[in-house]
C-alpha cells in the first residue's frame, strides 16, 4: 500500500527551506512537491544537483528582488526627505540592504559553484560541443587566412 502524506508533512519530512516554483514547491535537498505529488531528493548525482540549483536560483532571484525593493523604498524615502516631505532612512535600513547584499552575493557563489559541479559531473553539452567545434574551425581558418596572406608574388 502505497504510503500517503499531506504536503505540510512531506515538508515537515524534507527538514529544510523550499521555495515556490511556477509548478509548486522545491526544497534545498532536491525534493520537489506540487502540494499532491510530493518527489524526493532523486539518488542521481546529477539529477539532484540539477534540483539544487533550480532552488538556488530561484531562492537568488528572490534575494535580488528583495534587495532591489530596500534600495528602492530607502532611495524614494530620502528622496522624499529631501524635499521636506518625511523623516530621511535610518541607518538601520542601510544595514538591512547591507545583509540583503552579502545574502545576494553568497547565494550566487552557492549557484555558480553547483553550476559548475554539475557541469562536471554532465560534461559539455551538445551546444558546448558545438561551439567548442566551430572554435576550432574558425581558428583553423584564420590561421589559413593569414598564411595565404603573407604568400606573395
Amino acid at each position: 500500500m502505497p504510503f500517503i502524506e499531506n504536503f505540510q508533512e512531506f515538508k515537515e519530512r524534507m527538514g529544510c527551506d523550499c521555495v515556490r516554483t511556477e509548478k509548486g514547491w522545491i526544497f534545498e535537498n532536491g525534493g520537489e512537491s506540487d502540494t499532491q505529488i510530493h518527489h524526493d531528493p532523486p539518488d542521481d548525482p546529477a539529477a539532484l544537483l540539477t534540483r539544487q540549483v533550480k532552488f538556488l536560483r530561484i531562492k537568488t532571484r528572490k534575494a535580488e528582488e528583495e534587495f532591489q525593493q530596500w534600495q528602492s523604498n530607502i532611495v524614494t524615502q530620502a528622496d522624499y526627505a529631501r524635499h521636506g516631505a518625511g523623516p530621511p532612512p535610518v541607518e538601520d535600513e542601510l544595514r538591512v540592504l547591507e545583509r540583503l547584499r552579502d545574502i545576494v552575493f553568497r547565494l550566487r557563489e552557492k549557484v555558480d559553484h553547483a553550476e559548475s559541479t554539475l557541469y562536471d559531473l554532465q560534461g559539455p553539452s551538445m551546444s558546448d560541443r558545438y561551439r567548442e567545434q566551430r572554435d576550432k574551425e574558425r581558428a583553423a581558418a584564420n590561421e589559413i587566412q593569414q598564411r595565404a596572406m603573407e604568400i606573395q608574388i
